[in-house]
């Protein structure tokens, strides 16, 4: 949960840092604090059926 709950207690994150070798864990303390920027990156790729058809040909 990233934001306080509903009574109003401030939650936690867990950063987790190298997962691959040796992990790192840091709980954040309260991150709503720390100002987050939406990151949207969104890629669509569309082909038709007639394509996806006469490809199997």
């Amino acid at each position: 949960m990233f934001l306080k709950d509903l009574k109003g207690e401030i939650s936690y994150q867990l950063m987790i840092l190298n997962c691959a070798s040796t992990p790192e864990v840091y709980p954040i303390e309260d991150p709503v604090r720390l100002g987050w920027e939406p990151l949207v990156k969104i890629e669509h790729y569309h082909v038709s059926a007639q394509k996806t058809l006469a490809a199997q040909e």
